[in-house]
């Protein structure tokens, strides 16, 4: 089994707004680059009704892994993040295509934070319930993301909260869904990995070779 460990991490906040597509579309606070620190609400969606017309917050992780190296065919395959204290928000894991400049270039920024989401082909076939302190989540990936690290040299992601950012759903109710991480903790993804066979070019037999003059014939 092969393991790999994120090389980038980032968290962004995105705009307290009335509107819940502004919110859903428009990052305004760069929460963390590369943090070592326990976030108690890396992952989730806000809302209030109490404040004017009401405010939505939403709030994403982004991961990026180096992945070059695997080149074979790539199955089950796990992301490992460790929780920390909160535990309301499920989670969905989306590809960001755009976040860490695409490639791993560059630390994560604001521009990033919606620009390149594909909510339409998630990672993860279903919203995955969250444990806190002291637990791994351990968030089983498709088939999707399986080709995605076979195939590219870098693998990022994002990881929403499921019921309301990833559906595209705004609450009419006051509700707050929030999940840690304890960013301190290693994040991993582990997969298998078939290596390809060494393609064997020209096997001939010796009882086939006619060598004359130097010129060999089959």
């Amino acid at each position: 089994m092969a393991t790999v460990n994120a090389s980038k991490t980032g968290v962004i906040l995105g705009s307290s707004n009335s509107g819940f597509a502004t919110a859903r579309s428009t990052g305004t606070t760069l929460v963390s680059t590369n943090s070592t620190a326990k976030d108690t609400s890396a992952i989730g969606y806000f809302f209030s009704t109490a404040r004017g017309g009401g405010t939505h917050a939403i709030k994403r992780t982004y991961l990026y892994f180096d992945v070059s190296s695997h080149t074979g065919t790539i199955s089950n395959v796990v992301l490992n993040v460790a929780g920390h204290t909160q535990t309301n928000a499920t989670v969905r894991v989306v590809p960001s295509a755009n976040a860490f400049g695409g490639d791993g270039s560059s630390n994560l920024v604001l521009s990033e934070y919606f620009t390149g989401l594909d909510f339409s082909n998630p990672y993860n076939d279903s919203a995955a319930s969250w444990g806190g302190t002291g637990v791994t989540n351990n968030l089983a990936l498709n088939s999707d993301a399986a080709s995605d690290i076979q195939n590219n040299n870098a693998f990022i992601l994002a990881l929403v909260q499921a019921d309301n950012d990833f559906a595209n759903s705004a609450s009419g109710t006051t509700v707050s869904f929030f999940s840690g991480i304890a960013f301190g903790t290693t994040i991993t993804l582990t997969f298998d990995e078939a290596t390809p066979p060494t393609p064997n070019l020209l096997a001939i037999s010796a009882g086939n070779l006619n060598i004359t003059s130097g010129t060999i014939t089959i």
